[in-house]
């Protein structure tokens, strides 16, 4: 099973949690039953994904939509009831799911047939090109460019050479061979 067939089962079958935990009861409000219409529409959508391994996901934005509506339905609903809860939390983890789905590509429909169809083609070996070397874009960049191909400076030599730069004597402040 490809992996937008397997994240389809997942959302649907927790999905399916979302509605039994709906319609499991009698004394469910209205607009909780009003939730259980967008998320069969979508477990149909993603039963269809599924039975294709993958390979019909145009309309994964639809089901987004519609998990989306009914989260937001099931937060806006005011009644206190145990299956507001359960569904709201299924809903909500089939959302991820399917936000991943959204983001995923078809699945090749028969890969393995299209391999046993084409012939076996050798590749050609062609030596790589050499890159050229490219002009810096700006003075920055060539700074920037030299200066990290510079080689690094230990303390007595940066220190003697902000010295001569500041026209004082080369004299070493601290010089490494003085005893503390």
């Amino acid at each position: 099973m490809s992996e937008p067939a397997n994240l389809a089962k997942s959302a649907r079958e927790t999905l399916s949690a979302a509605l039994a935990a709906l319609q499991s009861s009698d004394d469910v409000p209205d607009e909780l039953l009003a939730v259980a219409e967008p998320i069969a529409r979508t477990m149909g959508i993603l039963h269809a994904v599924e039975r294709s391994d993958g390979t019909q996901l145009e309309r994964t934005q639809e089901a987004l939509s519609n998990v989306r509506g009914a989260l937001g339905a099931l937060q806006n609903v005011g009644a206190a009831h145990p299956a507001v809860d359960a569904a709201m939390e299924a809903v909500a983890g089939s959302l991820a799911k399917l936000f991943a789905l959204s983001r995923c590509k078809p699945a090749a429909a028969a890969p393995a047939a299209a391999k046993a169809a084409a012939p076996e083609a050798r590749p050609v070996q062609r030596p790589a090109p050499e890159p050229e070397p490219a002009a810096p874009s700006s003075p920055e960049t060539a700074r920037a460019t030299r200066e990290w191909h510079r080689p690094r400076l230990s303390l007595e030599e940066r220190r003697r050479i902000r010295a001569e730069r500041r026209g004082r004597p080369s004299a070493d402040p601290y010089p490494s061979g003085a005893p503390l």
